[in-house]
């Protein structure tokens, strides 16, 4: 790739232990880190950080989005090249809607704890994502 088009896109690669969730250009990526939600567009600054559970959006070239949901993870930028390593994820197409609703129903009957926090958390998100 040439220079001058490596300052108009990244290399993105998000990948989750279950599978290879998306490999492309894209024109910005935007990921939920653990303070909020930052972006990442062509010559950003070299980084490390942890992510949260939340959405990605990746800005396709085309000018099309992808979203999905990650449930935490790391995120890397090095020379226009940005990994995203998803501790879990899903994409619009995985989700169950109904599935989820019954999973945040039998959460929400539990007792207290951070655990739930955490996994009403993802199923929230998860019902977001498919709403939108």
């Amino acid at each position: 790739m040439s220079e001058a088009a490596n300052t108009k896109s990244l290399k993105l690669s998000i990948l989750s232990p279950e599978r290879n969730l998306f490999t492309g250009e894209a024109s910005s990526v935007i990921v939920p880190g653990e303070v909020g939600s930052f972006g990442i567009y062509p010559n950003h600054a070299p980084l490390i950080a942890s992510m949260d559970v939340g959405i990605i959006q990746i800005r396709l070239i085309d000018g099309g989005t992808l979203k999905m949901v990650v449930d935490g993870g790391f995120v890397e930028v090095k020379n226009g090249i940005v990994n995203i390593l998803a501790d879990s994820a899903d994409t619009i197409d995985t989700i169950d809607s109904k599935e989820m609703e019954a999973k945040l129903a039998a959460i929400s009957s539990e007792p207290a704890s951070s655990d739930k926090v955490k996994e009403i958390k993802k199923v929230k998100t998860r019902i977001l994502l498919k709403q939108n």
